[in-house]
């Protein structure tokens, strides 16, 4: 994984760099920015397409998943297009499961989904004019997500109210939410304006040396004690 930090940054500006240093990296190794993968041509010509990730389930769903606003809600609406969940699956992976199933594969060019819901991006800063929705993308080629960025949260503040709420509200969080003192000691110190960026270096590889496998690609990968299929 490779992780970036940029001072007086937001999300949007760390869809410029992801967008740049990609390109740069496959001009360096295929000498252009379009590229053979798995017997599909991706087009790294920039600008990549932005694209509203409830938007982009509305066109797929026909669901409005803005005004879904409980983990029993997505849970029925996950029933209702017949994506397989228990009940106790957290809210944020029923949420991931309709993604992967409806919108995933179709995101063969590269596609920054944007504009997460705040209440899976519990680090991130909201939008000024949604307090419901993170500024955080994802990049998807090929069906994979290949980054993922957002413009951090720096109020210490409104930091701990939000890991509270996880605690709180554990269905709509991740495993093990924790109110994390030490980080808010930090930005009590003084953090600036700032956006991060982490980019799957494996998947990176996969896609510029047409590999069908992440084994492939792997510097250190686990090894199987000798004699073992």
């Amino acid at each position: 994984m490779l992780e970036v930090y940029n001072a007086y940054t937001d999300y949007a500006d760390m869809m410029e760099l992801c967008e740049s240093l990609i390109v740069s990296v496959a001009k360096e190794c295929s000498g252009g920015a379009e590229l053979k993968y798995k017997d599909k041509t991706i087009n790294l010509t920039p600008p990549w397409q932005r694209i509203s990730l409830y938007g982009i389930l509305k066109e797929k769903t026909g669901r409005d998943f803005s005004k879904i606003r409980t983990g029993a809600e997505l849970l029925k609406t996950a029933a209702e297009l017949e994506v397989k969940c228990e009940k106790e699956t957290p809210a944020y992976k029923v949420f991931d499961r309709i993604f992967e199933t409806f919108v995933q594969p179709s995101l063969v060019q590269p596609a920054f989904i944007k504009d997460y819901p705040a209440a899976f991006s519990p680090l991130a800063k909201t939008k000024d004019d949604d307090s419901d929705i993170a500024e955080r993308f994802e990049l998807f080629i090929d069906g994979q997500e290949i980054a993922n960025a957002y413009s951090e949260l720096n109020d210490p503040l409104e930091q701990k109210r939000k890991m509270e709420e996880q605690i709180k509200n554990e269905g709509l969080s991740r495993e093990g939410a924790v109110l994390d003192e030490d980080y808010i000691r930090a930005l009590e110190y003084g953090m600036p304006p700032c956006s991060g960026l982490g980019i799957g270096i494996d998947r990176l590889v996969m896609l510029l040396t047409d590999s069908a496998s992440i084994r492939d690609v792997i510097l250190f990968p686990q090894m199987r004690k000798e004699g073992q299929v």
